[in-house]
């Protein structure tokens, strides 16, 4: 219903009749609405985590620690088996964020993302809190989003089912051989601009 309607339009009664619940429940449970809601975010987070977010091995070299990053984030975005109320619950908390984002963000996807800025780190030798590595880890999730949110323009624009079976690890492949290739470049040393550093930003944070 929330991933239907929006945390503002669904109520506390449609939710309770679809699901055959006292109204009082809610509140004996979870306070009130958004304590429902709150609920909800953190459980379809949570399973979504388990299932595809905790085969990161981090005695692995580095590359592995990207492959299995990127695999794992793409068979959550792309599990045929996943409800597909939860990637539209979640696009709808992202245009229409409510006080829940924030928790979201700090137990659920702050932690995957500084993991993967840890990964980037490794494999370029800088600062896991720089501003550059934190923007290479926005880039390489973008790499893998697309795929969740523009599958049916990617397919018209490369001439082939994009999400076919067995496509998921290939996609991880291309995608980590990828992002690998521009982090060597990287490391071994940017080209530069006279009088700037990469990106045009100056110095190198």
């Amino acid at each position: 219903m929330f991933a239907e309607r929006g945390y503002r339009d669904a109520t506390v009664r449609e939710i309770c009749a679809a699901a055959g619940a006292n109204i009082a429940a809610v509140s004996y449970y979870f306070g009130d609405k958004f304590g429902l809601y709150r609920a909800v975010l953190r459980v379809a987070h949570d399973e979504s985590r388990r299932r595809h977010m905790s085969g990161v091995p981090g005695d692995a070299p580095p590359e592995a620690q990207l492959r299995a990053w990127v695999g794992g984030f793409l068979r959550k975005l792309l599990d045929p088996e996943r409800p597909q109320w939860l990637p539209r619950l979640m696009m709808r908390e992202m245009v229409e964020p409510t006080p829940a984002l924030d928790e979201v963000i700090e137990e659920s996807i702050r932690p995957q993302f500084d993991q993967l800025a840890g990964i980037i780190a490794a494999l370029t030798g800088r600062r896991r809190a720089s501003r550059w590595v934190r923007e290479e880890a926005v880039a390489v999730v973008g790499q893998c989003l697309i795929f969740r949110h523009c599958p049916v323009v990617l397919d018209r624009m490369l001439g082939v089912k994009v999400l076919s079976a067995g496509r998921i690890e290939e996609l991880a492949d291309a995608v980590s051989e990828r992002v690998l290739r521009g982090l060597e470049k990287e490391r071994r040393g940017p080209g530069r601009v006279a009088g700037r550093g990469a990106r045009g930003r100056g110095v190198r944070p």
